[in-house]
């Protein structure tokens, strides 16, 4: 998967495992970057900007989001999810907990720094 930001990502999938067994579905998307921030609710409300959800850009970042109330444009922001999750690849549990022993050494090697980024 493409990303900016590498520590960001091992930071992230420190936590794979326990949201994989709490029944999260995880997709990480293929073919380039993704930097979407949409937030889809019951097909009728949308949210969209730059809110990323952490605590740096709730407290610090000047961040921006539009809320929508209308039931096509929701569907429409739906339609594009499933087409962006037809070409992610689905992180299954089972896979992930027997991850290797460089990549779980990578995502301990960030949690010290994880509130900053």
């Amino acid at each position: 998967p493409h990303t900016d930001k590498r520590v960001c990502q091992l930071a992230g999938q420190r936590y794979y495992e326990d949201l994989t067994a709490c029944g999260v579905k995880i997709h990480q998307y293929q073919p380039t970057m993704m930097h979407t921030k949409t937030l889809t609710i019951d097909r009728v409300a949308s949210l969209i900007g730059s809110t990323n959800f952490n605590r740096r850009s709730l407290d610090h970042d000047e961040e921006v989001m539009l809320a929508v109330l209308d039931q096509d444009f929701t569907a429409t922001l739906d339609g594009h999810f499933e087409e962006d999750r037809e070409n992610s690849v689905l992180i299954e549990r089972g896979r992930w907990k027997r991850r290797d022993l460089v990549q779980r050494a990578k995502e301990a090697a960030v949690v010290p720094i994880r509130r900053f980024l």
